[in-house]
Parts: C-alpha cells; structure tokens; sequence
C-alpha cells in the first residue's frame, strides 16, 4: 500500500500538494529561497504517514467504524456531566464525553475522558493532549495510550481538534486564533467538570508539541506543566516567551528525520522518497534548511528551557534495556528541579514517535517499548 502524501504542504496553507509527482510548484519556490521554510512547517509531523499507518491496522481516521469500534465513548451535550453538581461520585466509573462549542467563529471540537476515579466534590488535574499535523483528537488516545495512565493517576483528558487537523503553532501567522481556543474551551469545560485550575497541563505530539511549548510562553501561570513529544521548538515562538518557568519534560529519537537532534542535516531515507524531495535534491532536513525557517533542534530547545527556568547543570542515568530487540536505548537527563525541572529523555536509535505508543510506521523511524511516556508524562506532572 503506497502512501499518500497530496495534502501535505496545504496542511500550512501553501495551496502546495506533494504526491512524488508534481512538485513543480515547490520547484519554482526553490530558486526564492521559499521552498526549504515551507517544506520544514509542512513535514514537520507525522499526519500523513501516521494516518496511513493507521489505516493497515484497522484504524482510520475521525468517525470511521474502525475507531468507533477501537475507541468508543457516549457523545453528551454541554454539561452533561452535570454543572451543579459536575460529574458523578466516585466508583461510579468512567464518563467520556465530546462537546462541540464556537471560537473564532467556527464550530471547534474536544474529547474529554472522565478519570474512573473522578470525584465530583474534589478540584481534579487536567492534562491537554495536542495531535500532530493531519491527525485529531480521537485518534491521540489509541496513539498514546493516555487514558490508562490518567485512571492510574488521576488525571481528567482532554483531546481537542485542531482547526484543519493542524495548530497554530507559532511558526507563521494564521488567521486561527487557537491560544484564544484553549482559553475558552478550559472555561467552557468547567462548567462541566471540576478542574483543578491549578494544575492545567499541557502535552502534544509533534506539531502539537511544538504548540505546547506556544501555550507555556502566551499563558504564563495557567499552564502548570507541559510535556513534548518529538518536536522541537520556533526561533519565532521562544523569542516572546513570557514564562517565568515552567516544569518541562521532553521525549525525542536521535534517529528523527523530522526533528534535527543538533542541527545537523538528517536524512529523510523512504520519507523523503515517499514525497518525492528526491526530484528537488532534497534528501535531508537541519542545517541551513532549519535555520532558515527557524527551527531550533534538540539540544537547543532543551537549552531553551533550561536557560527559561534557570534549572542548571543536569545529573543522567541510562534507563533498563528491558526490550533489547526494539533496537533503542533511552538516556535520561534531569535539569534542576520543583517548578524548574526539566527532564529529558532520549531515545537513542528512536524516530519519530510517541515511546512506549503505536508505531508510525517505518518511515518515521523506531519506536521503543523501554519506556512509557504517558506513564512519565503522568507521574511527572503528578510530582509538578
């Protein structure tokens, strides 16, 4: 089954398809100097090849049968769960919800999965998980496993839909105001649910990783946490961030074709033949490319964060090898601590991927079962 990736440059609204044939548009750009910032916005996530990936394993996209079937939760109105008294006692069990409200003048939608340990009489923490390109919210539960980790925890989910099946994610100007979005749908959702608006955190896969670390710095003191997975971070976000420090904890693979691990140029291998760069003699994304549009790399948006939190000099340990044949080995890195901790894991030998979830597929690159990280991502924000 051959990929498809035609909508892959529209998804950052430059009207570009790329399928291997043609390209001609991202190769009259070239000679501008436009091409490489587009093509770094448009390939930096997973969404089409996740979706593809997907679909071979029985699960496709939003409301087919496959993840009806895979996933299905009750649809309730507003409020549902009830305002006055916000939800069900405890032992009651799970309640899962979606909501539809408007923002920005158009209809946006979340999913929301209700702890079995929910009590209505206690403020509950509240984790956002942000898809990457070309995915949505019903798809982050079967890809993160993060519901099973929030009833061990805690923790109330949220899953919304970004508007296009992206996030405005700082890189360039976008007429969809998603910061406003998050705003309104955590006050629209407390109504609900009794949240504990203290301890509003934040995580995201790729291109929802990178939006992530843009709801710290336009939210300074409503995002208590965030976690970031397989992305890196904007030049154009990190230069206004307003945060005076924010616990942060971040997965990457040091084998990501999309996300450079220190500013060398990495080879896109079957991706990069997949879309056909080979034609434009692109085989590789970092260097002068991620500089041009921006994109910091690994190591500089780990050194972002630690200079953001002033968390100092970090202490490491390599983590147990408990699936050798993965062909991944997981380093941890912990800057400082309290509410300027960072903590870092890589995955050496890892693509582009959620440790511990469903794989994307070879194209992305391995993934590794040596770690959990809606596991980490919980027990760190428990800790924050």
């Amino acid at each position: 089954m051959k990929a498809s990736f035609s909508d892959l440059g529209a998804a950052h609204g430059t009207g570009v398809k790329v399928s291997g044939v043609g390209v001609e548009p991202w190769a009259a750009r070239a000679a501008h100097g436009a091409a490489p910032t587009l093509l770094v916005v448009s390939l930096l996530l997973p969404g089409v090849a996740l979706a593809q990936d997907l679909e071979v394993k029985g699960v496709s996209t939003y409301g087919r049968p496959a993840v009806r079937k895979l996933y299905q939760q009750p649809t309730a109105p507003p409020g549902a769960v009830g305002k006055s008294g916000r939800g069900h006692s405890r032992g009651a069990g799970t309640r899962d919800f979606t909501d539809t409200m408007m923002s920005g003048g158009m209809p946006r939608r979340y999913l929301v999965h209700v702890p079995t340990t929910y009590n209505a009489a206690r403020p509950t923490p509240m984790i956002m998980v942000f898809h990457g390109l070309k995915m949505n919210g019903r798809l982050m539960p079967v890809v993160t496993g993060m519901n099973s980790a929030a009833d061990r925890h805690g923790f109330i989910v949220v899953y919304p839909d970004g508007a296009g099946n992206r996030w405005a994610d700082g890189y360039q100007q976008s007429s969809v105001d998603d910061v406003g979005f998050v705003k309104e749908m955590i006050q629209r959702l407390s109504q609900s649910v009794n949240i504990d608006q203290r301890r509003i955190f934040a995580c995201g896969l790729s291109n929802g990783g990178f939006f992530t670390q843009r709801l710290a710095c336009e939210m300074p003191g409503r995002i208590a946490g965030i976690a970031v997975v397989a992305a890196g971070a904007f030049q154009q976000v990190c230069s206004t961030c307003r945060t005076g420090g924010t616990p942060a904890i971040f997965f990457f693979g040091t084998e990501d074709p999309l996300v450079p691990r220190d500013g060398e140029s990495k080879s896109l291998g079957k991706l990069g033949e997949l879309v056909g760069l080979g034609d434009l003699g692109i085989d590789s994304l970092g260097g002068n490319v991620g500089k041009f549009a921006g994109l910091l790399s690994q190591q500089e948006t780990v050194e972002f964060w630690v200079k953001q939190n002033s968390a100092g000099s970090p202490t490491a340990q390599n983590m147990p090898d408990t699936n050798p044949r993965d062909g991944c080995r997981v380093l941890r890195e912990v800057y400082g601590g309290g509410r300027r901790e960072v903590d870092v894991y890589t995955v050496e030998g890892g693509g582009h991927a959620w440790p511990g979830g469903l794989s994307m597929g070879q194209v992305m690159g391995r993934n590794t079962t040596d770690i959990n990280a809606s596991e980490l991502i919980c027990q760190f924000f428990r800790s924050h």
